[in-house]
């Protein structure tokens, strides 16, 4: 293995990922760092293309169709000429259950799926480091753990695992904890500049009070009934009161399929449309809702939430269907500046 990553330009990645957002975010990453990353969109695409092509490592999401990330690793380990092919399994969370499968199937780390790109490479650097280091070098003893009252019987080779697992939490906490913090401070920096804007004293200023009504909507604008996809909560409550403290109505879908359940469901003004999503990302949806709309003459608005805006990414959100976009963490000026272009100047063949 180590003749085959010195031929090439890059380590080998194969990325196993069915939602096809998530795979080319994940690619990109990956090139950009240095990686040479091909795709697979299931778990029995990714063992016919090893069956002609063996990576340096496998990083295959938890949740595919048919053939879950654990199954596939299973019966990647199971190959013997696959057997020593590291694979790291992607988790929207860790839990000690998730943790317990992971090493009963032969992972052999985990990655968060919600990953911020530098701490990605950082990890996976450590992960790639780690696994030169050791070996594939099975031990002697099958080690046991109880979880829940229940004893679980471990791989012998998963001493080096569970160390590596136990890492891979702690710095997914870690990341967790800082983005959790940046997050409420960026909403208590949104609170006190909506007060401002309003010409009243930021809330630590004044004693806690009943609550107001909504503000009438600003610049003349009308109440809009508009459909928020987002699937942090955090950004959600944050989104939920910069809007209706505007007079706007909100309607919360916490993926991409809620949001066209939705749109199915009842009439929206607008929709706020974050591009990743777990289960289906933004760009997905909107083309499904895009495709619902031909032949009826129906086009509701569509903004992009992102904190891409290179030029490429903005363009995939246009080629799907978006309108235009607004840029992550929100910020009130430039999300109701968008709002105003698209209530104001009306899509190609939209009426007002």
């Amino acid at each position: 293995m180590q003749t085959e990553r010195d031929s090439t330009p890059g380590v080998q990645i194969l990325i196993v990922e069915d939602s096809l957002t998530q795979a080319l975010k994940l690619k990109h990453i990956l090139q950009q760092g240095g990686y040479a990353a091909s795709v697979a969109r299931s778990g029995r695409e990714a063992l016919s293309l090893l069956e002609t092509h063996q990576p340096a490592l496998v990083v295959s999401d938890i949740g595919l169709p048919e053939m879950d990330g654990y199954e596939l690793c299973r019966q990647i380990k199971a190959r013997p000429s696959l057997r020593n092919l590291p694979v790291i399994l992607l988790t929207s969370f860790l839990d000690p259950e998730g943790a317990i499968r992971a090493l009963q199937c032969g992972a052999d780390n985990l990655l968060a799926r919600v990953y911020e790109e530098q701490a990605l490479l950082s990890q996976l650097a450590d992960i790639l480091a780690n696994l030169e280091l050791r070996g594939c070098a099975p031990g002697q003893q099958s080690p046991e753990v109880v979880l829940a009252g229940k004893k679980r019987l471990l791989p012998p080779e998963c001493g080096r695992q569970a160390l590596d697992l136990l890492l891979s939490a702690y710095q997914v906490a870690v990341q967790r904890s800082l983005e959790l913090r940046q997050a409420r401070e960026a909403l208590e920096r949104q609170e006190e500049e909506l007060e401002r804007l309003r010409g009243r004293p930021a809330p630590s200023e004044v004693p806690l009070a009943a609550p107001e009504a909504p503000a009438p909507p600003a610049e003349g604008l009308a109440s809009l009934r508009i459909l928020l996809a987002e699937d942090s909560p955090v950004n959600q409550r944050l989104a939920v009161r910069t809007l209706e403290k505007r007079g706007h109505t909100v309607t919360v879908a916490g993926d991409g399929r809620q949001a066209i359940a939705a749109v199915e469901r009842e009439r929206f003004d607008l929709i706020l449309m974050d591009v990743e999503m777990p289960e289906m990302g933004g760009i997905e949806a909107t083309a499904a809702i895009r495709a619902g709309e031909q032949g009826t003459g129906a086009h509701v608005p569509i903004i992009a939430m992102t904190a891409h805006t290179e030029q490429e990414a903005l363009d995939r959100c246009l080629a799907a269907g978006m309108d235009g976009y607004t840029t992550k963490p929100l910020k009130a000026e430039e999300l109701f500046a968008a709002i105003g272009r698209m209530v104001s100047t009306p899509a190609d063949g939209a009426g007002a």
